[in-house]
């Protein structure tokens, strides 16, 4: 997990027996857009908060290091003192949100910033949000428990001081989505929680990150075991169709719903979405990165839909 920031994505369905590497290289798509329990149908996965445990102390130097395996780690950064230079640091390394080498260093600055300001919203809203983008970039265990207790920290210090404010209720559902990836134990015991919490990032502001928590909400309903758990394939379509409607735009909103209708078995409607999804262009928080990952994935669909229906018209 716009973000947004992936979740966030990961190839929903395999619920058991996915790979965890193949779990941590595709983490960092899906959750970026709200799909804060994207992948929690994919691999067994644990919610295991503890909020601030282990989260990094501010400091002046903060070493940043790419994801395992892109073969460098960069220099110690040295941060500015005073917080208007922290808070603009953080926003010049914040630009590109797939470049997770510099938004470990925004990170590192909105860590600093809040240890000089503790409480201030307009710092709490951005830190938030890039420490769950971060969480999701992470291929490693440690650092995404380190970026994901981080990320619901400070949503739980900003909810406390706004609770109406659906960055925070958004943000701390998603990265229980991410936890829930990393580590493969008791992600059913916590399903309701991170329900509990998608309904009121929705009922705070539907629309919010081109309708983030409706597909949080979504994802969870059609991906979800329908025995034993929340799953309802039904509910999350309608949901989706939302989503849809409110940004029919947006290449991840029409993604789910084709996985909803193909779970269904409405094969011609999901592979109208399917192609919508591929076809998408990035742009307006939807990066490069995650067009290209959507559209590998609506691709893989639309070829099993055609194995399902040889004669059908092709997308």
């Amino acid at each position: 997990m716009a973000h947004s920031t992936g979740t966030m994505g990961r190839g929903v369905g395999s619920f058991f027996c996915r790979r965890r590497a193949v779990v941590r290289e595709e983490r960092a798509v899906g959750l970026r857009h709200g799909l804060g329990l994207f992948g929690l149908w994919a691999v067994a996965g644990a919610f295991a908060v503890v909020v601030g445990a282990g989260c990094p102390k501010p400091a002046d130097h903060h070493t940043t290091a790419g994801p395992r395996g892109s073969g460098h780690h960069l220099a110690p950064v040295h941060l500015p003192d005073l917080v208007d230079d922290l808070i603009s640091f953080a926003q010049q390394h914040s630009k590109d949100l797939d470049d997770v080498d510099a938004l470990r260093q925004a990170v590192a600055a909105y860590q600093k910033a809040l240890g000089k300001a503790a409480g201030r919203i307009d710092i709490l809203k951005p830190a938030v949000r890039i420490a769950c983008r971060v969480a999701e970039l992470s291929r490693n265990g440690s650092d995404v428990g380190t970026y994901t207790r981080l990320t619901i920290k400070w949503a739980i210090e900003g909810r406390s001081k706004q609770p109406k404010a659906v960055e925070f209720v958004y943000r701390q559902a998603m990265a229980l989505g991410i936890q829930a990836e990393a580590e493969a134990a008791k992600a059913l015991a916590k399903v309701k929680l991170v329900e509990k919490l998608a309904h009121a990032a929705a009922a705070l502001d539907s629309k919010y990150d081109h309708g983030g928590p409706l597909r949080l909400l979504g994802a969870l309903y059609i991906h979800a075991p329908e025995v034993g758990s929340v799953g309802d394939p039904d509910k999350g379509v309608t949901i989706m169709q939302r989503a849809v409607g409110f940004f029919p735009g947006f290449g991840p909103n029409h993604f789910f719903l084709g996985e909803g209708y193909f779970k269904q078995e409405e094969y011609d409607k999901a592979k109208i979405e399917f192609g919508k999804a591929r076809d998408a262009a990035s742009g307006d928080g939807y990066t490069p990165r995650d067009a290209q990952w959507y559209r590998k994935k609506a691709k893989g669909y639309l070829r099993k839909i055609r194995r399902k229906q040889p004669d059908g018209t092709d997308i």
